[in-house]
């Protein structure tokens, strides 16, 4: 609900597992921690610091929020400029009518076993627009500044 919310497009569902899950294993490594597990895994006679259910000591869950925090801000830092500047060049989602259209058909044509409510006037429709979108991009780039002949753009399909 959280997405929906802030508009987010995930069709995985990919944030609410990675994030969610990825945040409670950190969290839980620093809960459940028992001594005879850190032992084994670090092949030592004693350990110190163990999860807070075997301790009173919060020693380990306080690193493990602190790891956490460190994380979110690392990939804060190094991914937001990215998408800020995806979300500016117009990259950072599909087309609005590759969205009704279905991204499988527009991106590899219409295959009515795929798409049964996407009909061929939908397919002609994203052509049409698609082709006019290339050939605007296209003029406007141009190093000289002249208009530009977008008639060679169908070779391109």
């Amino acid at each position: 609900m959280l997405l929906m919310y802030l508009c987010l497009d995930d069709a995985v569902d990919a944030i609410p597992v990675h994030l969610t899950g990825g945040t409670w294993g950190v969290i839980a490594t620093g809960l459940f921690a028992s001594p005879t597990g850190l032992r084994r895994y670090l092949n030592v006679d004693t350990v110190e610091h163990v999860g807070l259910f075997y301790s009173a000591d919060g020693s380990m869950l306080g690193c493990q929020v602190i790891g956490l925090l460190f994380i979110i801000g690392w990939v804060t830092v190094i991914m937001l400029p990215f998408f800020v500047i995806l979300n500016y060049l117009g990259m950072l989602r599909a087309d609005s009518l590759e969205e009704i259209v279905g991204l499988d058909a527009s991106y590899h044509g219409w295959n009515p076993m795929i798409a049964d409510d996407v009909t061929q006037r939908d397919i002609d429709e994203y052509h049409r627009q698609s082709k006019k979108s290339i050939q605007n991009h296209v003029s406007r780039i141009t190093m000289d500044g002249s208009e530009h002949d977008p008639s060679g753009v169908d070779r391109f399909e």
